[in-house]
């Protein structure tokens, strides 16, 4: 037993030795990512974008993905620096002049390609573009629902109030199926390839 015990002190000097090694080098490794970082927001701030839509959203893709892996930086400005990531990001968004459902759709297209390798994919996209075609046809009632009690309301000002809500919400579920049929439009083109 004396053995064993000897084995396991070892070990634990050693994790020990490594966590504190770790830990004091943690404020230099943050500094070197927080100009790191600021660096990257230099470069999205001076990228031009070209005619090619696709291209330039596999490009902020890129540079999202290397704000993720450039890693943690000292949390005093961590805030600070996040708030002008989403404002570069934004800037670069109303650049590229992608509307919101454009923007689903090429993420959407990302993801679903992925799925395109695996070895269960066909299963995986029928079942992808069942949900699609459910969730869009149960929008479309509420809609027809919505639309119905609207042409119930008398002509009052309460009756107005609850007319822009119903109009509000019939808005925002146009919108969510011009998505998902934006959505399954593309999943269907995919499936024909």
């Amino acid at each position: 037993s004396e053995k064993v015990w000897k084995r396991f002190r070892a070990a634990c000097d050693d994790f020990f030795k490594r966590k504190s090694e770790y830990f004091s080098n943690i404020q230099s490794n943050e500094q070197e990512n927080l100009k790191k970082k600021e660096a990257l927001l230099e470069r999205m701030l001076s990228f031009e974008f070209s005619d090619n839509k696709n291209e330039n959203f596999e490009a902020l893709k890129n540079f999202q993905r290397e704000w993720v892996t450039i890693g943690y930086v000292p949390m005093d400005v961590k805030e600070i620096l996040q708030e002008k990531y989403r404002q570069t990001i934004n800037q670069l968004m109303d650049k590229l002049k992608i509307s919101s459902v454009e923007m689903s759709t090429l993420h959407y297209k990302t993801r679903i390609e992925s799925l395109q390798g695996d070895p269960d994919a066909g299963r995986m996209l029928s079942k992808e573009r069942f949900q699609l075609e459910t969730k869009i046809s149960a929008i479309k009632n509420e809609i027809n629902l919505w639309e119905n009690n609207i042409g119930f309301l008398a002509n009052s000002k309460n009756a107005q109030v609850l007319k822009t809500e119903f109009e509000s919400k019939i808005n925002k579920a146009k919108q969510e199926v011009a998505l998902l049929e934006a959505k399954l439009k593309l999943l269907k083109g995919m499936k024909n390839k």
